[in-house]
């Protein structure tokens, strides 16, 4: 069995930065001016995120995982 490998540096692995697979080249990251406020950032809300019966929770983790992916932030908001 191939030994896991940690997603993120820990104190046990004696790392201190992420490694570079886990960094974007410039001219692929998400481009949002740093003075102006962006409506393209993802909000994803948690609203059902307890629910598993009702598919929900499975459709906020597709959310977050795009916005990961896709942006590496988003905001989360939750409904009442």
């Amino acid at each position: 069995m191939a030994p896991t490998i940690p997603f993120l540096p820990s104190e046990s692995s004696g790392e201190k930065t992420l490694r570079p697979s886990f960094v974007r080249d410039e001219n692929e990251r998400p481009k949002v001016a740093y003075n102006q406020f962006s409506c393209d950032v993802p909000v994803i809300s948690l609203d059902g995120i307890d629910d598993r019966e009702s598919g929900r929770r499975g459709e906020i983790c597709r959310q977050i995982i795009a916005a990961c992916e896709d942006w590496g932030l988003f905001q989360v908001v939750e409904q009442d």
